[in-house]
């Protein structure tokens, strides 16, 4: 994932052990913590927060982790996906507001889209070519699920983007 500055504060997502550079994680070995990070930017870790275990861990290609989505905020909160640990939302001071569970994800090289806010909204996609595809929004203050729409299961990484065309928003997708 990619840091997220707001404000002094800076928030990265992280596994909470580190594998060897070579070692693929496998569906017997025990799931490292996902763990969402704030520090103050002069290096001080302030806070971090575990997500909940998932009931499985996804199976990982050896170049990737199971926190490669960047994670967003509003400048109020700090939400991640977190593959098969769920979308995790903290205020900027690590209490958790909201956790939403969305699924199984077995995916070739792991979970990796980075969510999108758009007014109330958190909208993620996470695409599949093993199990279902997931295309949804979620309310940003409680996790409540607003809408989920059907796609066709491929493989893809791509992040949702939302675009003013002419007099109305576009979701984007790849």
């Amino acid at each position: 994932s990619s840091p997220v500055i707001w404000g002094e504060r800076l928030f990265v997502t992280a596994e909470g052990e580190v594998r060897p550079d070579d070692a693929a994680l496998k569906a017997s070995d025990p799931a490292p913590e996902r763990l969402l990070l704030c520090y103050s930017l002069d290096g001080k870790l302030l806070w971090k927060h575990a997500a909940p275990q998932p009931k499985e861990h996804e199976v990982l290609y050896w170049k990737n982790t199971l926190t490669s989505s960047t994670p967003v905020t509003d400048g109020e909160r700090i939400i991640a996906f977190l593959g098969n640990a769920g979308l995790l939302c903290c205020d900027l001071d690590g209490k958790r507001l909201w956790h939403v569970d969305v699924g199984v994800f077995p995916t070739t090289h792991g979970p990796a889209s980075t969510p999108v806010l758009y007014q109330n909204l958190v909208i993620l996609i996470q695409d599949q070519n093993k199990g279902q595809t997931l295309c949804a929004a979620f309310d940003k203050r409680t996790g409540g699920k607003v809408w989920q729409k059907e796609r066709k299961n491929a493989m893809g990484w791509s992040n949702p983007a939302v675009l003013r065309v002419a007099d109305h928003d576009e979701l984007i997708f790849n």
